[in-house]
């Protein structure tokens, strides 16, 4: 599909998928302690991250554009302001 990325269409897209994103991340990480124990919250989000990494092409998910992983771990990155370099 092709959409101006200035147009609210586009900002609409974006939104529901960031929001999609971060519901997703919420309820992994509430879910993670029915599996593992860990005792605290950051450990927790490295985790997932972790998770995210190695389902995500092995952290190579700048070159991945199509993929439905890839996008979440990107999104999920930028959300928390790692770096995909």
């Amino acid at each position: 599909m092709s959409v101006d990325d200035k147009s609210d269409e586009f900002v609409k897209v974006v939104n529901r998928y960031e929001e999609s994103a971060e519901n997703w991340f919420e309820k992994c990480f509430e879910a993670l302690s029915l599996y593992v124990i860990l005792d605290d919250d950051r450990n927790k989000v490295q985790t997932i991250i972790e998770l995210l990494y190695a389902a995500g092409h092995g952290g190579m998910v700048k070159y991945h554009k199509d993929d439905k992983v890839a996008m979440l771990c990107r999104m999920i990155y930028r959300k928390l302001e790692i770096s995909l370099f």
